[in-house]
């Protein structure tokens, strides 16, 4: 920036309404040394070239309201093959995932149906097994190893009560 310019330079404020960016994208500007500036008495003065700002006008909509773009057939035709190459067997992938997510959210809803059948199943009373008797053991239970070799089952105080527990591996196993 040339002396004489160096004081009447913008502020960072107006060179970022000017460039229509943040103030903080200006300070950055200004540390990469893409936008000439100086501190002139501890405060940075920006130096913005005369069409620096032009592109705000189109940020803002200034432009005419009766300005339209318009499209050369070229450059439809293009967007047509990119369409084509790439965006429709996108589309036809999200709709297929779609279909199978359907699917799968049919099985998984009849998942749970069978799982609250087979939980409501489980908290019913037994029924009575083959010799009639309801609630009695099965003919196949089989004793723990401590009781076949004539020990009692140790079991833990779990709670503090004095109530005695069987371990959780020994009553998973079956035994004791």
């Amino acid at each position: 920036m040339s002396p004489d310019r160096e004081a009447t330079g913008l502020s960072i404020a107006d060179a970022a309404r000017r460039l229509g960016v943040s103030e903080n994208a200006v300070r950055q500007r200004i540390k990469r040394r893409s936008i000439a500036a100086a501190k002139v008495d501890g405060v940075w003065r920006v130096s913005l070239p005369d069409h620096a700002g032009d592109h705000q006008a189109d940020r803002e909509g200034d432009r005419p309201a009766d300005h339209e773009a318009t499209i050369a057939p070229a450059a439809r035709a293009q967007m047509g093959a990119i369409y084509d190459e790439w965006l429709a067997p996108l589309v036809d992938r999200v709709g297929a995932l779609e279909r199978e997510n359907g699917r799968l959210e049919a099985a998984r809803d009849a998942l749970r149906a069978e799982v609250a059948r087979l939980n409501a199943a489980a908290e019913a009373p037994p029924a009575p097994d083959a010799t009639g008797a309801a609630g009695e053991p099965g003919p196949a239970v089989r004793p723990s190893v401590a009781a076949r070799r004539g020990r009692t089952p140790r079991t833990v105080d779990l709670d503090g009560s004095g109530g005695l527990r069987r371990r959780w591996w020994d009553r998973l196993a079956g035994r004791g």
